[in-house]
């Protein structure tokens, strides 16, 4: 018998396990809508499970429920679809967010764990952890609010906001797109303290209800001295997200830096959506000389991770970031095979046809776990060519602002080569600065602040590895660049229809399909792709 644990809020995600082994299902990739979230409606929330779970699992064998975030109605429907069930348990959400990353990594016993999230289930927002004894223990819990109005300041900007006519709506995607043109504006001085206290008091004027911003905004920005506007211009608004990014970051350093500069600590745990901010992380690596550690998934979608973690504390960990789950539309590569040109091919040719400058999307095994691309749904590329990164966010394959960066996955014999004060990003969580002789040869992956959000990889990582390093005989580089293989506003491909309906309608070079790490078939348009 096994336990199912059920995260339903956005980025809705379940694990199941034995004790043995975990099965992972994030369901916006089924789903195909991104921050998918179960529906509150009782009647569709039964439609939901019964279409994108029940046909996945064996609901007979599940004998206990691990909730989160789950009402009374919506139990009542779980217990009625998994007839065995006996136990049910609901885990508290930051401890879920902490216990989740050590299904990533082994817990050491002064180890310091940051939860830092837009929302809690007990209005908590900024817990900050300890480990000992075989136990996680509550260090101090900071009521404010730093994912929302991180998220949310991003409204105000032309760029990332760019339907204005209906006022301030929500949007789950202005995160990380904020992370990355803040650094095409400057920290302004003069606008610290309106944005502190747009921080600081974001919760007393937010409307949980409505889900409304609107007094936060207007007091922002007349603090700014912009009374009387609901947005600004493009030039200021990148100043304000810069001077956000700042605040953010000065906040956390307020109240959990004293605690890593105590001695006790070697190791700081990130978890929470905001342990995304790979510019904070990469502060604490460099400002604290300590090893941070983030998960794949340290955002909501690990949360029922982090549950299974508490049911079986001694589950074994995750060796590699990917989850079970397969494309389940075989039939779709019989048909690319009538339709494309298509090639048996090994590391070494795909290695030369990146080279050659082609863009390669891959279905290459199972779905990555959590939001990032590490290379199984990628567009990969070569970062020698100029030009490359304009070409993968143009309208013909991401269709996405010419601002948005793409990242280096590189070897780990190569990271310090090419980039200073870095640890081993396996996740791509540490946006390390470039060192200044690779500047121009790495342009394409490199942000304006001459940082990059790195995925180092190693041997035990299989395929990408090896493509790397026959990258790197050829080129000199054992280096590419990673972006995720999507469309615009959807979540990772896990769909060979949808692949090869990708490559028909884009400027996609070519396909990669493996269900291996030796088994390659590559699909192109093109009657001739050179392996030379």
């Amino acid at each position: 018998m096994s336990t199912l644990a059920i995260y339903p809020r956005h980025d809705a995600n379940v694990s199941i396990s034995n004790g043995q082994e975990v099965m992972y299902f994030e369901l916006e990739k089924f789903v195909q809508k991104r921050y998918f979230a179960f529906s509150e409606n009782i009647e569709l929330f039964n439609n939901q499970l019964a279409s994108y779970l029940m046909n996945r699992i064996e609901p007979e064998s599940i004998d206990h429920l691990v909730c989160n975030w789950i009402d009374v109605l919506r139990l009542n429907v779980i217990k009625q679809l998994l007839p065995n069930v006996n136990k049910v348990t609901f885990l508290r959400h930051h401890l879920s967010h902490a216990w989740s990353a050590y299904m990533f990594t082994a817990p050491t016993s002064n180890d310091l764990i940051a939860s830092i999230d837009g929302g809690g289930d007990e209005n908590d927002y900024f817990r900050i952890y300890s480990y000992s004894g075989d136990k996680i223990h509550e260090l101090a819990n900071i009521p404010i609010n730093l994912g929302k109005p991180y998220r949310l300041i991003g409204l105000l900007s032309p760029e990332l906001y760019r339907d204005q006519s209906t006022g301030y709506r929500m949007d789950l995607a202005l995160s990380g797109k904020k992370m990355s043109l803040a650094a095409l504006g400057k920290m302004r001085p003069e606008f610290v303290n309106a944005v502190k206290s747009f921080y600081l008091n974001f919760m007393e004027y937010y409307d949980p209800l409505t889900d409304s911003a609107d007094i936060n905004f207007s007091k922002l920005l007349q603090g700014l001295g912009f009374s009387g506007q609901m947005f600004l211009d493009r030039d200021t608004a990148r100043d304000v997200l810069a001077t956000s990014q700042y605040v953010f970051e000065e906040i956390i350093k307020e109240y959990l830096y004293p605690h890593i500069k105590s001695g006790l600590y070697s190791r700081v745990v990130m978890v929470g959506g905001c342990g995304l901010n790979v510019t904070m992380n990469s502060k604490i690596v460099k400002e604290c000389n300590i090893e941070v550690f983030v998960p794949p998934c340290p955002n909501d979608c690990g949360i029922s991770l982090g549950a299974i973690k508490q049911v079986y504390p001694n589950i074994p960990l995750i060796k590699h970031p990917f989850s079970h789950n397969l494309p389940d539309d075989a039939h779709e590569l019989k048909i690319a095979r009538r339709e494309f040109y298509t090639s048996n091919v090994t590391i070494n040719e795909i290695a030369q046809v990146l080279a050659n400058g082609k863009i390669i999307g891959t279905i290459v095994g199972p779905l990555e776990i959590g939001p990032r691309a590490l290379g199984n749904r990628s567009y990969l590329a070569s970062p020698l060519i100029p030009g490359m990164k304009n070409r993968i966010n143009s309208q013909q394959i991401k269709d996405r602002e010419v601002w948005r960066p793409v990242a280096p996955i590189l070897t780990i014999e190569s990271m310090a080569h090419y980039f200073d004060n870095v640890l081993p990003s396996p996740y791509m969580t540490f946006a390390p600065a470039v060192k200044s002789e690779f500047r121009k040869l790495l342009g394409e992956i490199m942000h304006i602040d001459c940082s990059a959000r790195i995925q180092t990889v190693t041997s035990s990582d299989g395929w990408i590895y090896w493509l790397l390093k026959e990258f790197g005989k050829i080129t000199s580089h054992e280096i590419l660049m990673n972006t995720s293989f999507n469309t615009k506003g959807n979540p990772l491909i896990n769909s060979y229809g949808d692949a090869f309906k990708l490559l028909k309608t884009s400027s996609l070079d070519a396909v990669l399909v493996g269900s291996s790490s030796d088994k390659f078939e590559l699909f192109s348009k093109a009657e001739r792709i050179s392996y030379e």
